[in-house]
């Protein structure tokens, strides 16, 4: 199947083209425009991505969710297999279990007792009854819904520790739980402060407060109250600082402000204070006012209108959520936590998710958490049937990644036991749906062990994808000159993905791409050494390659990751510049290479995917060439490994209209970034046709497309 993958390439030397000709059978029927990941809303990264830019804008209290492994039982208590995923003492009593797998799936109750190390020194669980059935490697489901601790993602400077109570009185018409109640004392301020954009000046502004903003928060004063709100940069004037008097009814405060936002590129800093009496507040936005009252921010909307994206999939480490918490408008949403430590997170919701493909004409992709109960897959079934019917398609996949040990806390590793509760929930979600006939149900499994991810789909009865992860170049070695470096990113996956779809015909199972990228975290290499490696224009050849080799596998289905992550941590703990498509989302708004080659693969579908043969030319195995088929007529993308430029000429089915335009990723060289400065674009330009043939060329380690007449397709 290898062979049918890669195109031959005319050496760098050699004056005739290669010659290639578009076999008339498609090899895979109605490949969407690639996709994109929208990633974890952060509130310090270039991924902050929603209109409403403050995180728990309802103070609302926090959703701790857990799955266990059994270890044991006995009468009502059952321990977890994982010492490390252990609470302390006393954290899930008052919560609830739900069995999720084996003879007592479907049973649940209330969590009476719980603690750190049982007999065995695995965390123990006692529930209210015996639970008649539970057997040693059952899932168990952990819930426990805390509203009695402070805000998540908002701190409380010491000396307010203490004077910051949740209230479950709410502000009028509020869809949330609680309010907080602040109450200060003569010289003893109370504060609530929470910071975004927070990266600094080896980024710079993120999140930039220029032109007209507004502030607001809903108010209500005791006993002379005064409240004095700010936005400011760390170490700067405030952009805005107002003090109020709250009074004994509820009402809404707003400051609006014209931002000049070109100080240093510190942390944006909210602030709420208390200064005197008791104030109680609810509900906060910080928004532009030149926003639309779409949910997500106008720059999102705007680099999404460049990539057009078949599918954007939602994986932002929702693995504790409930599926109320999924649906809730953004004021009674809760931020949730499936790990033992570290802070719960807040994300964005369903119904938030399914307005952004509406606007951008992707197709949704949710990852449902393995902890959802029965009544959460029906529940989500009839959300579904009666609000995604008009988008042509929605993929359900169950967690992210569950083979994976970093996600062991919400995920279930073993492919038999993971089958069955996939399966489980598959059948009742499609139940009560009615059998919605866009529904595609889809279980995960690893790339890099291709008979452990088939094992994965064999065992989930119901299901229609296997998504894997066929990341590109998992480590680089220090001391590498530059094209070595460059060969390495090139080097193909063995054979993996080739093996995982064989696995999947022979169950009639597709193939899905959940995440691909340039990797590149692990090995020796430097900060310096790995920038123009995985930011690097090569960089968006070789994820265009791996999309491409997908697309001629059956992928029809593909997500890169990320949208905008602008840094993560390599092995040795060095920060480099993965794995957002795009750089920022305002102010520059550039795309990283990846993003442009996203864009120049996506003006080529949708489409069917045809396989290509060489007719002729000095042949090598360092293009990879891939033509698809559209109402619109044929296009042909080509990603080159080779060190030189490559002239192909391509001869077209007489049936369907040729292309007319060319794009080429284009750079001086292909270690180009577009971190600092633009220095990676998309160059276009007319494209003559000679009969049924074209004839471009690719640059060196390049990218480039033949596709049809804009706006065709």
């Amino acid at each position: 199947m290898a062979a049918l993958l890669l195109a031959a390439v005319a050496s760098t030397a050699a004056g005739a083209p290669l010659r290639l000709r578009v076999v008339e059978a498609a090899v895979t029927k109605g490949a969407l425009r690639a996709g994109v990941n929208l990633g974890t809303w952060s509130a310090w990264g270039a991924d902050q991505l929603m209109a409403n830019v403050l995180k728990n804008p309802g103070f609302e209290g926090t959703i701790d969710r857990a799955v266990v492994r059994v270890s044991s039982v006995r009468e009502s208590r059952f321990s977890d297999d994982d010492a490390g995923l252990a609470r302390p003492d006393g954290f899930w009593i008052g919560g609830t279990y739900d069995v999720r797998t084996g003879r007592a799936a479907g049973r649940g109750g209330t969590v009476v007792d719980s603690r750190l190390h049982g007999p065995d020194g695995l965390p123990l669980l006692r529930a209210a009854e015996n639970v008649e059935g539970l057997a040693p490697g059952d899932i168990v489901v952990l819930t426990r819904v805390s509203d009695d601790g402070p805000p998540a993602g908002w701190t409380l400077p010491g000396s307010s520790v203490g004077r910051l109570r949740p209230s479950s009185e709410i502000r009028p018409r509020s869809p949330g739980r609680r309010s907080l109640s602040l109450e200060a004392r003569p010289g003893a301020p109370v504060e609530l402060v929470t910071w975004l954009d927070s990266i600094g000046d080896r980024a710079g502004r993120m999140l930039p407060l220029d032109g007209p903003w507004r502030l607001s928060i809903w108010a209500r004063g005791v006993s002379g109250a005064k409240l004095t709100a700010s936005v400011k940069r760390v170490g700067a004037r405030p952009f805005v600082e107002e003090t109020v008097e709250p009074g004994a009814g509820w009402a809404e405060r707003t400051f609006d402000f014209e931002g000049r936002d070109s100080g240093p590129a510190t942390a944006l800093e909210v602030r709420f204070t208390a200064r005197e009496g008791t104030v109680l507040l609810d509900d906060v936005r910080l928004s532009s006012r030149r926003e639309d009252g779409s949910a997500f921010r106008a720059e999102v909307r705007e680099v999404l209108a460049i990539l057009r994206p078949g599918l954007l999939r939602d994986w932002q480490g929702q693995l504790g959520d409930t599926l109320e918490n999924r649906l809730a408008a953004p004021y009674a949403r809760r931020p949730s936590r499936y790990r033992p430590s570290g802070d719960a997170d807040f994300g964005t919701s369903i119904p938030e998710l399914l307005g952004l493909c509406r606007l951008t004409g992707a197709r949704p992709w949710i990852v449902v958490p393995p902890a959802f109960s029965d009544e959460e897959w029906r529940s989500l079934g009839r959300f579904l049937a009666s609000s995604a019917r008009d988008l042509g398609e929605v993929v359900v996949e169950v967690g992210n990644e569950n083979w994976n040990p970093m996600f062991r806390p919400g995920g279930v590793a073993d492919p038999a036991t993971h089958g069955a509760l996939a399966a489980r929930g598959f059948g009742l979600l499609h139940a009560a749906t009615g059998g919605l006939p866009v529904l595609r149900l889809a279980v995960n499994g690893p790339h890099v062990d291709p008979d452990r991810a088939v094992a994965f789909a064999a065992s989930a009865g119901r299901r229609d994808l296997l998504a894997v992860a066929p990341y590109v170049l998992h480590a680089l070695a220090t001391g590498l000159p530059p094209e070595r470096r460059l060969d390495a990113l090139f080097e193909g996956d063995g054979g993996r993905l080739d093996r995982i779809a064989v696995g999947l015909r022979k169950q009639g199972v597709e193939l899905a791409v959940a995440e691909v990228n340039v990797h590149a975290l692990g090995g020796t290499a430097t900060a310096e050494e790995r920038r123009p490696i995985v930011a690097g224009a090569a960089a968006g050849t070789a994820v265009a390659r791996r999309l491409l080799e997908a697309f001629l596998l059956g992928a029809r289905r593909q997500c890169v990751w990320s949208l905008a992550e602008y840094e993560t941590f390599t092995a040795s703990r060095a920060l480099t510049p993965l794995f957002g498509v795009a750089r920022d989302l305002g102010p520059t708004r550039r795309l990283r290479p990846s993003g442009l080659a996203l864009s120049i693969l996506n003006a080529a579908l949708p489409g069917d995917a045809h396989r290509v043969d060489v007719l002729g030319g000095p042949a090598s195995r360092n293009v990879t060439a891939v033509a698809f088929r559209s109402a619109a007529g044929w296009s042909l993308v080509a990603a080159s490994a080779e060190p030189g430029p490559v002239e192909i000429e391509v001869s077209f089915p007489r049936e369907g209209l040729r292309p007319s335009r060319l794009l080429v990723l284009h750079a001086a060289t292909p270690l180009e970034t577009n971190e600092d400065e633009e220095r990676v674009t998309v160059k276009e330009r007319p494209l003559p046709v000679s009969g049924d043939a074209v004839r471009f060329t690719v640059p060196a380690r390049g990218l480039a497309a033949a596709v049809p007449e804009r706006g065709k397709v």
